[in-house]
């Protein structure tokens, strides 16, 4: 893992807005997901998602995969999701 291998010792959080991309992207940070446990906010455009062949649920049940839940984030102009890691999967 890149983050690993640069020294870095935490991530608390991440944020991710790729147009419709952000299964690729936690697909990549798999190991980050397991290792690190940020807590993450993403962008859950059902159209965009779709556009970029996923869909808002296949994110959340990757993210629940690794431990995390799930809940839409009011107020922000596209939907958007938090993902915290739940206190048993630390």
């Amino acid at each position: 893992c890149w983050a690993r291998e640069s020294g870095v010792e935490s991530i608390a959080a991440m944020k991710i807005d790729v147009e419709g991309l952000e299964l690729d992207v936690l697909r990549g940070a798999e190991h980050i997901l397991a290792s690190f446990r940020p807590a993450i906010v993403l962008e859950a455009e059902e159209s965009l998602q779709q556009r970029g062949g996923a869909n808002v649920k296949e994110l959340q049940e990757m993210l629940n995969r690794f431990g995390y839940t799930t809940r839409s984030v009011d107020g922000c102009l596209t939907p958007t999701l938090l993902a915290t890691p739940t206190a048993a999967s630390k």
